[in-house]
């Protein structure tokens, strides 16, 4: 009965980005949480929390995206990740096994794979679509629907209206 009185509607809202709420223990303020844009998703954020008392701060960051993309604003991660005192994100990093695979600021040697631009990878992308639709064939694209499903929506709504395509680009959301 604890968990259903918990998880009431009256103890959640809605938050902006750089909204800060401030918690309280003992009376006194004790802890910020602030979101700010981590350009992963639409509505995703990651976190900086922190402690009054001492103004420890805490950076959560899981998912993020640094690049600016047709629907998004590039992460604010940078601005607050340097300066927090703990930093809490994916695996990996530069320092990772992925990471030396594509970046050369761990060891200063020139990277192993280079990560392919997205006009590359989105003219691809187009490409092999439209290759198959003049083929007569179909197409279906399977994607989380909180991915990248507006991206390519996008891409492919502004590449239809680019070339005058009078076929048919659905969304069917079953």
């Amino acid at each position: 009965m604890a968990f259903c009185a918990f998880f009431q509607t009256k103890r959640f809202f809605t938050m902006k980005y750089s909204q800060i709420i401030t918690l309280k223990a003992g009376g006194k303020n004790a802890l910020t949480i602030t979101p700010h844009r981590a350009s992963r998703y639409v509505g995703a954020c990651f976190w900086v929390l922190k402690r009054l008392q001492d103004e420890t701060e805490v950076v959560c960051a899981l998912n993020y995206n640094h690049a600016k993309e047709r629907h998004l604003d590039a992460c604010e991660l940078p601005k607050y990740a340097g300066a927090a005192d703990v930093l809490i994100t994916r695996p990996g990093g530069p320092g990772g096994a992925l990471g030396r695979l594509y970046s050369s600021s761990v060891d200063r040697r020139k990277p192993m794979l280079q990560a392919q631009p997205w006009t590359k990878r989105e003219g691809e992308f187009v490409d092999a679509i439209m290759s198959t639709l003049r083929l007569g064939g179909n197409v279906l694209v399977p994607v989380d629907a909180s991915g990248r499903v507006i991206e390519l929506l996008l891409l492919l709504s502004a590449h239809w209206k680019r070339q005058r395509l009078d076929a048919a680009c659905k969304f069917a959301n079953e």
